[in-house]
């Protein structure tokens, strides 16, 4: 069996985090995401990987490489695409996939996902015992309003007999979502996913929504759910997903400071869940609340309140008497003194002056400017370049280019 990955989705909803960033190898815990991925199926014994992507993505090839370093193999489909408008979808992906590399029964998995507690090997034995040519991976759904995000499956037993595609809270007839993880038989894909193509097309409708599709062959053939209770987000869905996805990842961290740190006598520092890299200062009176990772060469300077649930990358300076909660910042990133940031995402190169402040569920982009005294809003958002003046506030986005920039962050 092959793994499929598809990350060909253009990210818009984390605009303008992902004009920098594909949504895939945004970092989850201080990993991309993609990479919590590999590694999965790496401990399931599927080396084997085939990842398709857009026009956009080419720069994370030169992260992932031929995946030898991860020990796998991973072959590249690139999708001729080159918005989201024309994008292919998770169907039309799979169909073009098995037109460039062949037949094959794959494991199919979105990149969007974060997930703990599905364990592959017992999908795949379930899938391969149950002999059906579909099995999907449906995840059992805690939080009520993610149910109008997602396909609801109907079960009877391990049969899927109906299939709701975004149902309102009210109206769904159970919790158990499709998280785009499917098991599929190289005779679905011979035989039964052409002929719907075929029937889509005859009718002029774009087959883009998986949903709909197995909607579509729960009333034609059987299909069968999988179904897990651990942990699962889309990280591409909203901000507060990834967020939140972060904090679950941050959980399972190991205490590791380098030996090349410098923390000060005076410093407050959790006695686990810390990742500090090499050659970054702590000062005397900073505290650091753990889960935390810090990278390289950052300075957390004195009265400064980092974490928990935080993650700063490479070459990020703090100023003094800031506090970063539950936030991501990328490289290089230059915060001031007074500033407060909670539950926000800071792309790499951004200068916050002091006493700015960051509210939740905001985003920075690569690049931009918050002068002294500035407030970005709840749900706000800065696009790359923009500079927001000395005490402005802004609620809303103020948006400029949609251009995707050149820079990748796991090369700073």
């Amino acid at each position: 069996m092959k793994a499929l990955i598809l990350a060909g989705g253009y990210g818009t909803r984390l605009h303008p985090l992902t004009l920098r960033t594909a949504k895939c190898v945004l970092p989850v815990g201080g990993k991309p995401n993609i990479v919590h991925i590999i590694e999965k199926l790496k401990a399931a014994d599927i080396e084997d990987i085939i990842l398709s992507f857009n026009t956009n993505q080419n720069r994370f090839q030169r992260f992932l490489g031929d995946g030898s370093k991860f020990g796998v193999k991973i072959t590249y489909v690139m999708e001729r695409t080159t918005d989201d408008s024309n994008k292919l979808g998770a169907v039309g992906a799979i169909k073009y996939v098995v037109d460039k590399v062949g037949l094959d029964d794959y494991l199919v998995i979105g990149a969007d996902n974060y997930f703990e507690g599905l364990d592959i090997n017992k999908l795949l034995s379930f899938h391969k015992k149950k002999g059906v040519d579909v099995t999907l991976g449906l995840y059992y759904v805690e939080d009520e309003h993610m149910v109008e995000r997602l396909g609801i499956a109907i079960t009877d037993g391990d049969r899927i007999v109906g299939f709701q595609e975004k149902p309102k809270i009210e109206d769904a007839k159970s919790r158990l979502g499709s998280i785009l993880v499917y098991a599929i038989r190289r005779t679905f894909l011979e035989r039964s996913l052409p002929a719907y193509l075929k029937e889509m097309a005859a009718h002029n409708k774009k087959p883009d929504n998986p949903g709909e599709m197995w909607a579509h062959f729960v009333q034609k053939m059987k299909i069968n759910g999988f179904i897990f209770k651990g942990y699962w987000t889309d990280i591409g869905s909203n901000i507060t997903y990834y967020i939140d996805a972060n904090a679950k990842a941050l959980a399972g961290i190991k205490h590791r400071i380098a030996k090349s740190a410098k923390v000060g006598e005076g410093a407050r520092l959790s006695e686990t869940g810390l990742i500090i890299g090499e050659n970054t200062i702590i000062e005397d009176g900073a505290t650091i609340r753990g889960p935390v990772i810090i990278g390289d060469n950052c300075v957390v300077k004195s009265g400064s309140v980092i974490g928990p649930n935080t993650v700063m990358l490479n070459n990020t300076i703090i100023g003094e008497r800031s506090t970063i909660d539950s936030s991501i910042l990328f490289d290089r990133v230059r915060v001031g003194s007074g500033v407060k940031i909670k539950r926000a995402i800071v792309d790499g190169e951004v200068h916050i002056g002091d006493n700015a402040k960051v509210e939740q569920h905001s985003i920075m982009g690569h690049g931009s400017k918050l002068c002294e005294g500035a407030k970005l809003s709840f749900e706000s958002r800065v696009w790359p370049g923009i500079s927001v003046s000395k005490n402005s506030i802004v609620s809303g986005s103020v948006t400029g280019g949609n251009d995707f920039i050149n820079s990748c962050y796991w090369e700073q």
